[in-house]
């Protein structure tokens, strides 16, 4: 039986079939007879500005629009058409997931619900966006996941103890990718006109063309920012572009500020790519763009009801941390060396060369550095430390890293974004048995 994971985002629709995954971000561009979406669509926006559309999913409702083409009535028909075609591109599908954001109410999920009514599999389940990325992982506390859709933020609090729960949701109007696509469009076309005198977004063609590169620019990682348009060029440096559109995001830093302190502050994928955001905030994690689906699979039984009923699922069991008690609290000042540690009922000897750990659907271990290893785990001098490869958070014990936390016999080690945990263990040797 063929199971589908869809995650929904006005900005992008992402459709998840085993390992295959395919996108479709949230515009529509209406034709004589039908309709382009995606990114097809998007390329048509300044051209066609009377007949494009981006707020069918923000607005989803089957209240009435004027339209030139009869086939779509309202906002519902457009959603109704996008999914066709995405759902068309993945084959058959028996069974669905749906994983949806915070800002749809409760009409919106209802007419959602009956237009996949319409089509040939089953809906078995429904989660909240934020649910879906902060269960399976080894977190506690008070948690913020932060997403951007293409007209707003959303900011959610999340408490996490035996369960994974959402305590309230914030809607940040009016600072989505939209509002930051129009102050790089206006700024980029300032130093256009003041570089080589002219204007790109005097005309659609060339306006199409700045907007077209914007997309590039949002996951660009360089420094240095050159612009070519019919022929004419700019250069500059990100942070003044940086600069000029930070104060877009102030009302999302506000937000936080007002929630106070949390453990976690977790950020979608989509916030990592804008620096005018994500360098503002204080120790942002970056979830990685299959963990929502990875983690709607491993949950599934919590999200899908065996008697078929469907309820948007607020909350999931969290994952159980053992914990040392001494350790935790700072109490224990003996540390006992560590000869192996130990991955479910595997334990694997701890020598002088490092043991790196993987840390992605699934914890693992291997002698040999390399793309995938998140951590570092050495033995110097008979002093065990654990070191992060790339910004990635563990758990010890529970608790978060500190550098001055020793490690030592029975302490347990946790992952963001990753089921099972390590125990450091000393092995006896046969004769003391």
């Amino acid at each position: 039986m063929t199971k589908a994971v869809l995650e929904l985002n006005d900005h992008q629709l992402k459709l998840t079939v085993g390992k295959q995954s395919w996108h479709s971000t949230g515009f529509a561009t209406l034709t004589n007879n039908s309709a382009l979406f995606g990114e097809q669509a998007q390329q048509q926006t300044r051209l066609q500005p009377r007949v494009s559309y981006n707020q069918y999913w923000n607005l989803l409702s089957l209240a009435p629009i004027e339209t030139t083409n009869p086939k779509f009535r309202h906002y519902g028909d457009f959603a109704y058409q996008q999914l066709l075609e995405l759902t068309g591109q993945a084959g058959t599908i028996d069974e669905m997931i749906l994983c949806v954001p915070a800002s749809f109410d409760r009409e919106q999920l209802s007419l959602l619900l009956g237009i996949f009514g319409q089509f040939p599999f089953k809906i078995v389940g429904l989660v909240d966006s934020s649910v879906a990325a902060v269960a399976n992982t080894a977190l506690t506390g008070r948690v913020v996941y932060l997403d951007i859709q293409l007209h707003q933020c959303l900011l959610t609090e999340l408490s996490v103890n035996e369960k994974v729960q959402v305590k309230r949701t914030d809607i940040i109007a009016g600072t989505g990718l939209t509002q930051l696509y129009q102050h790089w469009a206006k700024f980029l076309s300032t130093q256009f006109i003041q570089q080589c005198r002219f204007d790109p977004l005097h005309e659609a063609d060339t306006e199409q063309q700045l907007y077209d590169a914007l997309d590039a620019l949002l996951y660009s990682k360089n420094d240095e920012i050159q612009l070519d348009i019919k022929g004419k060029q700019i250069k500059l440096n990100r942070q003044s572009l940086l600069r000029h559109t930070q104060s877009l995001f102030e009302p999302v830093l506000k937000a936080l500020s007002h929630i106070g302190s949390i453990n976690t502050l977790l950020v979608s994928e989509r916030i990592a790519t804008i620096p005018e955001l994500f360098n503002a905030l204080d120790a942002p994690i970056t979830i990685s763009k299959n963990t929502s689906v990875d983690n709607c699979l491993a949950q599934q039984k919590h999200i899908c009801p065996a008697d078929g009923g469907l309820s948007l699922i607020t909350q999931l069991p969290a994952i159980q941390v053992p914990v040392v008690q001494g350790q935790a609290t700072g109490k224990n000042n003996i540390q006992q060396k560590s000869t192996h540690v130990l991955l479910k009922s595997d334990a694997y000897p701890l020598g002088e060369k490092p043991m790196y750990i993987v840390t992605d659907k699934e914890l693992s271990l291997t002698t040999e550095r390399n793309g995938k290893t998140h951590f570092s785990l050495t033995n110097s001098a008979g002093k065990l430390s654990i070191t992060a490869l790339n910004g990635r958070e563990v758990l010890i014990n529970g608790q978060p890293n500190s550098k001055d936390v020793k490690l030592g016999n029975g302490d347990v080690l946790s992952f963001d974004y990753c089921s099972g945990y390590l125990t450091l263990i000393n092995v006896v040797k046969g004769e003391h048995c």
